[in-house]
Parts: C-alpha cells; structure tokens; sequence
C-alpha cells in the first residue's frame, strides 16, 4: 500500500462508488474550495495494483503565520471495519 495525492478524476470515481461517502468529499467540494482560494488537497491510499482504497479531501486554514490546521469534512472515505488500512492511512497521515 502506499498514501499518495489523488487526481480529480480518481477522487471522484472512487467517491461515487462508495456507499458511505458524504457530499462534503466530493470533487464538487474540492472544485469550491479551490475556486475560493482554500488550500485543498485530494489524497488517498492504493495498493500493489493501483486501486484506491481509500481517499480524503483536505482543506488547509492557517493558524498564527507559522502553522496550518488540516481539516477532513465528514473524514476519509474508508472501509472503518478493515483495522490495518485505518491504521496505515491515519499513520500516513501524520507525517
């Protein structure tokens, strides 16, 4: 598995496929947010064959000039039962 930044076109195809994924994760939302000027971000994991299995948006908002706080409206798009892939996003995630 690896976290890597998502395309548009991945994002969305993986987003409308999934049965518990929230309008705030749509390619919809992410198009607003950049047309607004917000730092945005489309990231995700794949595994060995390419295939996303699981997929975030990111919106950035600075905090005191030197920080940002990244925020995941609804969080990622995820299979919450399959304990390892939480695992590895969120640890991912951090660094």
């Amino acid at each position: 598995m690896k976290f890597t930044n998502l395309t548009t076109a991945e994002f969305g195809a993986f987003a409308d496929a999934m049965p518990y994924s929230h309008f705030t994760q749509m390619v919809g939302n992410y198009e607003l947010k950049v047309a607004e000027g917000v730092e945005t971000h489309l990231v995700g994991i794949k595994d060995n064959q390419n295939n996303i299995l699981a997929a975030c948006l990111l919106t950035a908002t600075p905090v005191m000039k030197f920080f940002k706080y990244f925020y995941s409206n609804r969080g990622p798009i995820i299979d919450y039962e399959n304990k390892e892939l939480v695992h590895f996003f969120f640890n991912e995630l951090a660094k």
